[in-house]
């Protein structure tokens, strides 16, 4: 774990009460699919650990619901705003064990890192996944 800090590009509602937060600061420790990151808010005491939806050099994308106040707090953060954030938390998923025909399956909050799994999937892999979320 490493402490860094991400700046807001945006952060805007894809869905009911769901944002999605496209952050820049340094990536280089992200180093697998699934990993999460945890997040210092003003005026609160803990960090908030958020599952990393996708990365790519230099940018981080994070999908998150509003839960309770900390992803309220979270909700409000205007572009620009530079965050506290502890990265590469988790181990996050081995793609280069996949083969053949794969499945990636989650549902609720555990939808949010599997775009970043079957992202890794077809980059490293040239393997196009099965999709299946579930509510």
């Amino acid at each position: 774990m490493k402490r860094e800090f991400f700046t807001v590009v945006y952060n805007r509602e894809v869905a009911r009460q769901t944002y999605e937060m496209v952050m820049q600061g340094d990536t280089s420790d992200i180093t697998a699919p699934g990993q999460f990151i945890n997040i210092r808010l003003k005026d609160l005491y803990l960090r908030r650990p958020i599952s990393i939806s996708s990365y790519k050099d230099g940018e981080l994308t994070i999908i998150y619901k509003i839960q309770g106040i900390g992803t309220k707090n979270m909700s409000e953060l205007p572009s620009g705003e530079v965050l506290d954030i502890l990265v590469s938390s988790g181990n996050g998923f081995d793609v280069s064990k996949a083969h053949g025909k794969v499945a990636v399956v989650g549902g609720g909050c555990g939808v949010a890192p599997m775009y970043g799994v079957a992202e890794a999937l077809v980059r490293e892999q040239g393997i196009t996944p099965t999709v299946l979320p579930f509510a």
